[in-house]
């Protein structure tokens, strides 16, 4: 097997340049529509980018996704089990109503179901779109960041 180095991530960005992120984005957005993790691509950002711009792509990818389930809520939010969703917030974060800014923003941090809770039970619960908009660029930010750190820490490992 052979071994996939810095060098080898340079030759790809040297070749692709910033046209890469035309593939890789809506991959990331499309990923992050599903249950399956999009952590990669926002990992393969910062190896390729570096930290801030490959932040700002994840941080892209990510705040079009939650738009996307958002409206995707807003669809489905006569079939939608917003009750039963709700009990899986963290009870610190249940004080706080659907359209609160502090459970839009704070709800993505809970680890694997925050992304998609954060976008579609806002989304069914009929949250305004201005409000749900600002609240969800400022909560996919520390995820993208991070996500994209360990790429850019990967590749100076």
């Amino acid at each position: 097997m052979q071994r996939f180095g810095k060098t080898e991530l340079l030759q790809i960005r040297e070749t692709y340049g910033v046209s890469a992120a035309v593939v890789t984005l809506p991959l990331q957005i499309v990923m992050g529509l599903t249950p399956f993790p999009s952590d990669l691509f926002s990992i393969a950002n910062g190896a390729l980018y570096g930290l801030w711009i490959g932040t700002l792509l994840s941080w892209f990818g990510w705040w079009i996704a939650a738009m996307l389930q958002f409206a995707i809520g807003r669809r489905a939010r006569m079939d939608f089990e917003l009750d039963a969703e709700a009990e899986r917030v963290p009870g610190w974060l249940r004080r706080f109503p659907v359209g609160h800014p502090v459970y839009l923003i704070f709800v993505r941090l809970v680890p694997y179901l925050g992304m998609h809770m954060g976008s579609l039970v806002p989304g069914a619960a009929g949250v305004p779109w201005p409000r749900f908009v600002w609240c969800s660029a400022i909560g996919t930010f520390p995820g993208s960041l991070i996500m994209t750190a360990v790429g850019a820490g990967l590749v100076r490992w």
